[in-house]
């Protein structure tokens, strides 16, 4: 093989005529500046980063001067070319490789410039000579100036994220060796920095051609130790059933609270409120390719103890059933926090970028937890940006929808809702009787729980679906232990302080979240200035509901609903009082709402 390069190339600028090399500066300067002086023709082998190859025989059909222009647009650095196309320049046959069907000379303004093939010629043979005997080169004292300059030239901030990781290990005939801990920098330092560090390394030596960067397989053996300490596989066993199809513990603590084995697609209970984010859930988990177009990412929002959390389970079950090479990391915000900071700490942010930004999937509970958090915010954001540029596949989750996140930066929360926003509104009275008569199903117990127990309980336990299966935990334990029958009355004693716990004095908050799900409305509308007929009928609604179930000043319930002064809120709750009398639709949605709120 031979190497046409940037030496070469200034040879036969040498050769050419002076209207010829002034005509082609300023694309030459233009080259230069961006790719560090580095410019060359084509080939199969490409050394700087960002290129587009063209072969050898696409150049014998191209004018000199369009070759500069795209070698300047593409920032190619040099060329290996075959020996036999070598030899023809070495022949002289300048006119068959480079110009364009020129038989004596250089092509150009669509005629044939001679004399200049000859000179070029024998300075490409002396050159080309020169590329192919190795030199010794630059050695460690070298290594360090370049990265001195290099830390000038970017920063501290990318050289301390990126370039100190490179460490020197060689240089022969022309190529220099550098080694990185993981692949994940190689990868990245190839596509960012390549060309101006063989810019810097060629100001050291001109003869250096090409850099090659290899992984020190040691580091990068304990990385993969370190992420598999994160997210260990899971393992099949031979027993059917999809909550038993993996060994015990294979998911590790040290990622985030252990995975519920009985948070399962099929231990979910499907209702009305629910639905849109169970099928959305199912669909990732199952989908054979991964992003799914509309769904990325898919953010899950709801209140405490309405699903979220098992939805997320049941998608890290379901694809390690199905797809077992497919990496899957799943943690809270908090954790991911935790972790950042540690790397912070321990000044190994490129162990964790390399462990969170290659998975195939990244599932992230209780996202508001960041909300406040800057720094934590600028990593998540960073980390989802990488993500979604690799087409990988996010799921979050959190008590609200992205627009209500506050404290958490405006372009965090545009991101959460590219993708699908799926919400778990309050249970009904029906689904919680289902959740109620599955857990029954599941637990298998002697004991009998007579349906207007059941029921009973579906219909006072209504904060959410753990206060409601812990209350039939205890009912159920209580009837074992003391060999008594289940009863109502046996009930009501039993779980008395759940139901107080129920019967709490109304807040804002649950006002404005009873009419967002009893209106289906969004919150972030409820409290912005839309005047939208359903919109304002709603905010109205909140507003009269706010005054005669609170003790709230009209200034605090104003506030509360998107900075509206008391008068606002005043003529909002006389309008009420008068539809109440005079529109038997409107008393209705008083009475229901009142009754689920108190």
């Amino acid at each position: 093989m031979g190497i046409i390069n940037n030496r070469f190339i200034n040879a036969f600028l040498d050769a050419l005529p002076s209207p010829k090399k002034k005509s082609l500066e300023p694309v030459l300067e233009s080259n230069s500046q961006s790719c560090n002086g580095g410019f060359a023709l084509t080939g199969s082998t490409l050394v700087a980063p960002q290129v587009s190859s063209f072969g050898i025989n696409e150049v014998r059909a191209r004018p000199t001067e369009e070759l500069f222009q795209r070698a300047a647009r593409d920032c190619i650095s040099e060329v290996e070319v075959m020996d036999h196309d070598l030899q023809e320049i070495r022949n002289g046959v300048v006119s068959d490789l480079l110009d364009g069907g020129c038989e004596d000379g250089i092509y150009h303004d669509g005629q044939c410039v001679d004399g200049v093939a000859d000179s070029y010629s024998s300075d490409a043979v002396l050159l080309a000579e020169q590329h192919d005997k190795c030199t010794e080169g630059i050695g460690p004292a070298e290594w360090d100036r370049v990265t001195r300059k290099l830390r000038k030239f970017y920063g501290e901030k990318i050289y301390g994220s990126w370039l100190k990781f490179m460490s020197f290990k060689e240089m022969k005939c022309g190529q220099v060796f550098l080694s990185v801990p993981t692949g994940f920098i190689k990868e990245w330092i190839t596509v960012n920095y390549l060309g101006n560090i063989l810019g810097f390394l060629r100001n050291e030596d001109p003869t250096i051609i090409s850099i090659e960067i290899s992984v020190n397989k040691e580091h990068d053996r304990a990385l993969e130790s370190d992420r598999e300490e994160l997210v260990a596989p899971f393992v099949k066993s031979k027993i059917s059933g999809e909550r038993d199809r993996f060994d015990r513990g294979s998911f590790s603590e040290s990622l985030s609270s252990s995975i519920d084995r009985s948070r399962t697609f099929d231990s979910f209970v499907v209702g009305k409120s629910n639905e849109l984010a169970f099928t959305a859930s199912k669909r990732v988990a199952e989908a054979a390719e991964l992003p799914i177009p509309g769904s990325n990412p898919l953010f899950l929002y709801g209140g405490v103890g309405l699903g979220k959390t098992h939805l997320m389970h049941a998608i890290v079950w379901h694809i390690k059933a199905n797809y077992a090479d497919r990496r899957v990391i799943y943690l809270s915000a908090e954790k991911f926090m935790h972790k950042y900071i540690t790397a912070l700490k321990n000044k190994d942010m490129m162990s964790f970028k390399q462990i969170f930004r290659s998975v195939d999937v990244l599932m992230v509970d209780d996202v508001q937890f960041i909300s406040g958090k800057e720094s934590t915010q600028e990593e998540f954001f960073h980390t989802f940006n990488a993500l979604i540029e690799q087409n990988k596949q996010l799921v979050i989750s959190a008590d609200r929808s992205p627009s209500d996140l506050q404290g958490v930066e405006e372009r965090i929360q545009s991101r959460l809702s590219w993708g699908l926003v799926a919400d778990i509104n309050q249970t009904t009275f029906e689904l919680r009787v289902g959740i109620l008569e599955s857990k029954l199903e599941q637990m298998k117990s002697d004991i009998v729980v007579p349906k207007k127990v059941v029921e009973f309980m579906a219909r006072n336990i209504v904060s959410n679906v753990r206060e409601l299966e812990g209350a039939l935990n205890k009912v159920i334990a209580h009837s074992e232990i003391t060999g008594s029958v289940v009863t109502v009355d046996s009930a009501k004693d039993l779980l008395a302080d759940i139901l107080r716990t129920n019967s709490v004095a109304v807040t804002l908050e649950n006002i404005l979240a009873k009419v967002s799900e009893y209106f289906g409305i969004k919150i972030s509308d409820l409290k912005s200035q839309r005047r939208v007929k359903d919109v304002a009928y709603a905010r109205q609604m909140c507003m009269f509901l706010a005054k005669t179930l609170t003790q709230r000043s009209l200034i605090d319930i104003g506030k509360f609903l998107g900075g509206r002064d008391h008068a606002t809120v005043i003529h909002s709750v006389r309008k009420i009082e008068i539809l109440i009398k005079n529109d038997a639709r409107v008393a209705e949605d008083v009475r229901i709402l009142t009754k689920r709120l108190t």
